[in-house]
């Protein structure tokens, strides 16, 4: 079989030609964040992808369209910890406006000219993964290829730790917001960040579950103890649950350091975050907690592990008595009617 030879030109318009065959083909999968980028995105298709020296940085996808229309999709985290997922945030706002001021600063440079700043706001207009949206355009410096006004829109949203940046140019005569445009193109990457996340979130339920499982069985044992980790991290990140932890809910915190008292904080958690996983419903479930509490410290007496802690004592004599939700709910009630603390001033 003889080889091809073929021309740098040639073989980009090649495999643009091959990709678009195989609309349904993957371009680049990202592991890591869980997400196989398609080989066609709002009717652009991949070329290329690109990794940047500064592992912050991240890297970027490009997807090209006929007439200079292309989008390239930046995805880094600037060497920010944590990242919130959605554009609903103070963290992806601030991006949103730190991505606009480079703008200014290539026009500075004479990169751009006449630029203007046309419009923001959020697309696309429903979904679970949205972005901030901005829209400028401008006019490239010497020695481009098109001396005429491009327009360029830039989307942005978090997620799994990460900045998702989109920047969007066109011709400004062929610019359009409508099927096949920016929208489009915003819509579709949406979705697919959607179905990501909601990949992970499955799977961060059952490991949590499955850890739940190990922590119940033997709080103190190697997987246990592992288990516990994991419990605390899923409910202090996830949307899924929400967990109320305060001195009426965990009463022996205020009276000393007990034994394994971290023991007892976790199993609270544990069952409110198992009854709320269950239920597919994030709401704060301090009843199941304390259940789970009585259990753990069951085993913990058993073994000797810990000494006698008066408020569990306390909850075991209701439960006993048949009045220990009954309790639960009037303590919360009463913590619930407490003024908030003043707060605190310079």
């Amino acid at each position: 079989m003889r080889r091809m030879l073929l021309a740098p030109c040639i073989a980009a318009a090649l495999a643009s030609a091959l990709v678009a065959a195989e609309p349904n083909r993957v371009a680049h999968t990202d592991a890591k964040l869980g997400i196989s980028f398609p080989a066609t995105l709002g009717g652009l298709t991949f070329t290329t992808v690109k990794t940047f020296s500064r592992p912050e940085h991240g890297y970027s996808l490009r997807y090209t369209g006929k007439d200079l229309t292309k989008a390239d999709v930046y995805i880094y985290n600037n060497g920010i910890a944590e990242i919130p997922t959605g554009c609903d945030n103070a963290i992806v706002a601030h991006e949103a406006n730190s991505v606009r001021r480079v703008l200014d600063t290539m026009e500075a440079r004479g990169s751009y000219a006449n630029l203007k700043h046309l419009g923001r706001g959020v697309a696309p207009e429903k979904g679970r993964i949205r972005f901030l949206w901005s829209r400028s355009e401008y006019a490239q410096g010497e020695g481009s290829t098109f001396a005429g006004m491009r327009v360029s829109d830039t989307l942005l949203t978090g997620f799994a730790g990460n900045f998702i940046k989109v920047r969007y140019t066109d011709k400004k005569a062929n610019s359009k917001q409508g099927a096949g445009g920016v929208s489009q193109f915003a819509l579709e990457l949406g979705q697919l960040l959607g179905k990501a996340d909601d990949a992970r979130r499955a799977a961060a339920r059952k490991e949590v579950l499955d850890a739940i499982k190990a922590f119940r069985e033997d709080p103190l044992s190697k997987e246990g103890l592992a288990a516990g980790r994991t419990i605390i991290v899923f409910a202090e990140a996830s949307d899924d649950v929400m967990v109320t932890i305060g001195l009426h809910t965990c009463p022996w915190l205020r009276e000393k350091e007990y034994k394994h008292g971290t023991t007892l904080l976790v199993a609270y958690v544990a069952g409110n975050v198992r009854v709320q996983l269950q239920k597919a419903v994030a709401r704060n479930h301090t009843y199941e907690g304390v259940l789970q509490v009585i259990e753990t410290y069951g085993q913990l007496r058993a073994k000797k592990a810990t000494e006698p802690v008066k408020p569990v004592e306390d909850w075991i004599k209701l439960q006993k008595a048949g009045g220990l939700k009954e309790h639960i709910e009037s303590e919360l009630k009463e913590a619930a009617s407490q003024p908030a603390p003043p707060a605190k001033t310079d």
